[in-house]
């Protein structure tokens, strides 16, 4: 079954804040903390200063640690008002990805971090990423390396066996609200279908897929 929009606005505001610092597994923890830094890395090093940076279904946006000036986009208004408090966000819009109320051609930065493995249709929301984009934008796409010859996925998946079924927790009973599994390849291929080029693709010991995307003008 498909999580439903509101398994996502039920996410406690400080979940994502919490992951890279509690819990037994240290190797749970320096994903995370490894996944947020990595990702500011990569904003920080495209951004120029007075430019607009959009993350779509930012979250609490834990990621910017640098606390750059970031517009966030989420389901979760919590989650979106811990992240302002914190600084992670400089303002919000508490909507759905596939119709951001944006204008078009507004955005320098796009970051769409642990999102199109959610999403029901990966090809309408990167659509509407591009469509809110500037011609030279920078799009900065991160999904899971969910294929058994990663380390993410045996490691996942014991993770949701361990929380939800002997610790009873739901969030871990529907994987997380994973619905699209990804490879190199295959999250190259959406993202093109959406009229979108990689340019640069790396992943962090097969954990983490990360992709630096711009528009395909051809």
């Amino acid at each position: 079954m498909k999580p439903s929009k509101q398994f996502y606005e039920e996410v406690p505001p400080e979940y994502y804040e919490s992951l890279p610092k509690l819990g037994f597994n240290p190797v749970r923890r320096w994903f995370h903390k490894k996944r947020y830094e990595i990702l500011n890395a990569l904003v920080k090093e495209n951004y120029q200063e007075g430019q607009t940076i959009i993350d779509m279904g930012c979250g609490s946006c834990t990621w910017n640690q640098s606390k750059l000036p970031v517009m966030g986009i989420d389901i979760n208004k919590p989650m979106l008002e811990l992240a302002k408090q914190k600084g992670n966000l400089k303002e919000y819009i508490h909507t759905s990805l596939e119709h951001t109320t944006l204008a078009e051609n507004i955005a320098d930065i796009i970051i769409l971090s642990e999102i199109i493995e959610h999403v029901e249709n990966p090809k309408e929301v990167l659509e509407e990423a591009a469509r809110i984009a500037k011609p030279n934008a920078k799009i900065i796409i991160s999904v899971p390396y969910d294929h058994p010859i990663s380390l993410w996925y045996p490691l996942f998946n014991a993770q949701c066996l361990v929380y939800g079924y002997l610790l009873n927790k739901p969030f871990y009973k529907d994987f997380g609200g994973h619905i699209h599994h990804f490879t190199p390849k295959k999250i190259k291929h959406t993202i093109e279908e959406a009229k979108l080029k990689v340019m640069k693709q790396f992943h962090n010991k097969r954990f983490t897929i990360y992709n630096v995307c711009i528009k395909n003008e051809a």
